[in-house]
């Protein structure tokens, strides 16, 4: 699929016989989750139906603001690059991105301007006994509902993206060893017993302190307001969370109010490639959004600058009312085994909650004890 430039998609499959660059950009009004990244999409050599990609880590990257000032980006890791600490899109401002790679050849993006999002009004939960899916299970787990109010005037769209914090039991696990604390390593480290090994044992070991799995969507959820202009949008569904554990959760659930020609580019990528949140992990026949080469008018590129205003809801998942199901998901392929309690009192011992982009002991907003 193509999208021209008025942005109109039309049927015409792009050959991926050659590299293409590919763009995956976000910026938002919250100060946080901004960034842009570069990469080149490259066919695979052991399929034509599928791209690797190579991170692009010596750009020069930079958004105009407003037509006027200019916010330039540092290289922070693998193709990506990261807005000044702090930096958002304003209201009535309009943004437009621009990029030089290491040859010279030089990129832009369409202007885009900020649209204002409207409010959640209601977010309610609904537990189901099995369909949700994880890894390759058909789960129990809760679907995630909203009620909100569209304001009148055509041409509004949407997308909502969440994050589920879990609280996490276990902190570290070793597979043929044990955990141990005092190695000169902040996180501990592993030390092999061969007996372990031959039988295949893995040990976890509990968290010394209280900690959080942070889970991301895997998919994205879009809609425009061609049925629903100026009305309530009533029971929309936006997530659906497996059973991880018997504790409730926090869910970080994000609208994002964008304009219809990115709606149009995310509607084309979750049809052909529903499988990802990022809007880089294009499918083999890339989709062509709102980047062009200032260098090439013929060169293709992949990707989009998606430029949106964010309404979040911190919505507590209670989970009581899936207690009579005989299994929860758990966070790996496998039930936890923790390391057996021996006549040793220093064993097992607790395991650190390493800070990361997926764990953090910091406790969600609106977390509740259950």
């Amino acid at each position: 699929m193509w999208l021209i430039s008025c942005i109109e998609p039309f049927d015409a499959a792009l050959n991926l016989t050659d590299s293409i660059l590919v763009v995956d950009g976000n910026l938002t009004d919250q100060a946080t989750g901004n960034y842009i990244n570069l990469r080149n999409s490259e066919p695979s050599s052991s399929t034509a139906t599928s791209s690797t990609f190579r991170d692009i880590n010596d750009a020069k990257v930079w958004v105009i603001e407003n037509g006027q000032t200019q916010i330039d980006l540092e290289f922070f890791a693998d193709g990506t690059y990261q807005f000044p600490e702090g930096f958002k899109a304003k209201d009535g401002m309009s943004y437009q991105l621009y990029f030089t790679l290491a040859d010279g050849r030089m990129y832009e993006s369409d202007i885009q301007y900020l649209k204002t999002v409207a409010p959640i009004k209601k977010v309610y939960q609904e537990f189901v006994s099995e369909g949700i899916q994880i890894r390759d299970l058909s789960a129990p787990g809760h679907k995630l509902y909203l009620d909100m109010d569209e304001p009148a005037g055509k041409g509004d769209a949407y997308y909502w993206t969440w994050k589920s914090f879990e609280k996490q039991d276990y902190c570290a696990e070793c597979f043929g060893g044990k955990y141990y604390r005092e190695t000169g390593e902040p996180e501990g480290s592993c030390e092999t017993d061969p007996l372990l090994v031959r039988y295949g044992v893995t040990f976890d070991y509990r968290c010394e302190r209280n900690c959080w799995e942070i889970i991301f969507s895997n998919e994205l959820i879009a809609t425009n307001d061609a049925f629903i202009d100026g009305k309530s949008l009533i029971g929309k569904e936006v997530a659906e969370i497996p059973f991880y554990t018997r504790y409730g959760a926090v869910i970080e659930l994000k609208q994002h109010a964008i304009n219809d020609q990115a709606y149009k580019y995310l509607k084309l990528l979750i049809d052909q490639n529903q499988n990802s949140g990022s809007l880089a992990d294009t499918p083999s026949t890339a989709l062509i959004g709102n980047i062009h080469s200032l260098s090439n008018e013929s060169e293709s590129v992949g990707g989009y600058f998606v430029l949106s205003s964010v309404y979040t809801v911190n919505y507590f998942l209670d989970r009581s009312d899936g207690q009579n199901i005989s299994k929860t998901v758990g966070f790996e392929e496998r039930e936890s085994n923790p390391e057996p309690v021996t006549a040793d009192t220093s064993r097992p011992p607790l395991a650190p909650c390493i800070e990361s982009p997926t764990r953090t002991s910091k406790e969600p907003i609106n977390w509740m004890n259950s």
